[in-house]
């Protein structure tokens, strides 16, 4: 179980490209840009470091809401900054649902 990645060249704006690529029935989640690594309940560490990681599957709902809430706590690109109040680019906001698993905050 792993996941291939080969280097493509560059993009139009100079950084890297890559083209990534797992087994069929592998779980993949893309990371968001995170960096650095998330638990889920059971004390299970994944890196995420790269744009795309496998994990076991009754980890997916966790390790999303984790990406989430990081992405609550320190900005995502496509978003506001976290605080902002600009109503025409507001800041990442995570919605539990039951998929979040154990990790899920109630109200």
């Amino acid at each position: 179980m792993a996941i291939a990645k080969t280097y493509l060249g560059r993009n139009p704006d100079g950084s890297p490209h890559f083209w990534y690529e797992a087994e069929p029935g592998d779980h993949v989640v893309m990371t968001g840009p995170i960096y650095g690594s998330i638990a889920t309940a059971d004390g299970t560490e994944y890196d995420v470091n790269e744009p795309l990681i496998l994990a076991r599957l009754e980890h997916l709902g966790e390790i999303s809401h984790a990406i989430s809430v990081r992405h609550e706590a320190e900005g995502h690109p496509e978003h506001g900054s976290p605080g902002s109040t600009d109503p025409d680019n507001p800041p990442f906001m995570h919605v539990c649902t039951d998929h979040c698993g154990a990790l899920k905050r109630e109200g």
